[in-house]
């Protein structure tokens, strides 16, 4: 799904992709259901940071089947450890 969705266009995992927006480390920083609402309710996540970021995932209109989102989260929220540390 990862791959298929085109994710590491804006993202990155294990150093494949863009490197401005990480994604390593990402379940160590938020729960199951807040990865979810990133792709559920994306505005709404954004909303509550602390600075807009300068690329909006908002502006990208997420048309993910039931099985197809659960799949990216099971896979988002395998990522425990940032290799950067």
């Amino acid at each position: 799904m990862y791959e298929r969705e085109k994710c590491a266009t804006c993202h990155q995992v294990a150093k494949q992709g863009n490197s401005r927006f990480p994604l390593d480390g990402v379940a160590s920083k938020l729960t199951e259901r807040d990865i979810r609402r990133w792709m559920t309710e994306t505005a709404q996540m954004e909303a509550a940071l602390p600075k807009m970021p300068p690329v909006r995932m908002s502006a990208t209109r997420y048309k993910l089947k039931p099985a197809d989102l659960d799949a990216l989260v099971a896979y988002l929220t395998t990522l425990k450890h940032d290799p950067s540390y």
